[in-house]
């Protein structure tokens, strides 16, 4: 008897302590005045996880960082996350040392300016005719699931299943009409993305901070992508990037 009391004093004990920890936990996000947009947010949890990773970044607004994580994804903003998902932070900075001269026309002065310049030089996006990059420009949920799978290590089995088998996938608004159709089918099967209740996708809808974050987010923890790291002395790493249709060229007004 006196065991079984012990235990279940013990047992009590602990779960209070678990319950003031977690509470203590709370507490500190709620008083904590950076991303208070994001608290009950249903993509807080991701988002608040590729913060962490450096993968994503907010927004500064009256001396506190904001998520913004309703707010449309820029054609600037995927890049910078697509570069910081694929490349260690030292390997990045490499890499942007070795620049010397612009890729477009219209990012001298843009924020994005050398990571716009990183992806260029890897093939990894393709500006317009006239030269232009158009960095604030919006990009579509097709756009973006494009870009992410296309720089995962499956990007060529992606696109061969998706050739192969035209069934796996049935979204009202997705036939193999559309340019990212192979990329979307193998995003659903890899639990990336799931749709709308009302059984649509909407590929040219723009997506949202939050949207994006989870994508990259599932797409990090199915361990989709190669992590190019920094070289070490009489290594040499070769990035294999290319491709021949890049989302980022693809553009919709409207």
């Amino acid at each position: 008897m006196r065991v079984l009391l012990t235990i279940l004093i013990l047992f009590i004990f602990t779960l209070n302590t678990n319950l003031y920890v977690f509470s203590q936990s709370s507490d500190l996000k709620n008083q904590d005045p950076n991303y208070k947009d994001l608290i009950g947010h249903w993509a807080e949890n991701e988002f608040r996880w590729l913060i962490e990773k450096g993968i994503i970044s907010g927004v500064k607004a009256n001396g506190v960082m904001l998520a913004k994580p309703d707010e449309k994804l820029t054609r600037a903003e995927a890049v910078v996350i697509i570069l910081r998902t694929i490349f260690e932070k030292e390997l990045l900075e490499e890499e942007i040392k070795k620049l010397k001269e612009d890729s477009f026309k219209d990012i001298s002065n843009h924020w994005s300016r050398d990571y716009i310049n990183v992806a260029a030089r890897y093939g990894l996006v393709k500006g317009y005719s006239d030269k232009t990059f158009r960095p604030n420009q919006r990009i579509t949920r097709e756009e973006f699931v494009l870009m992410v799978i296309r720089v995962s290590k499956y990007r060529e089995q992606a696109a061969s299943e998706g050739k192969q088998n035209d069934k796996k996938v049935k979204f009202k608004d997705v036939s193999v009409n559309n340019f990212g159709y192979n990329e979307i089918i193998f995003a659903v099967e890899k639990g990336l993305i799931k749709g709308y209740s009302d059984g649509t996708f909407r590929p040219r809808s723009y997506i949202s901070r939050a949207e994006a974050a989870v994508i990259v987010a599932r797409a990090l923890k199915a361990d989709l992508f190669i992590t190019y790291r920094a070289k070490k002395p009489g290594v040499k790493i070769k990035l294999c990037l290319k491709y021949d249709k890049i989302a980022m060229e693809v553009g919709y007004n409207g």
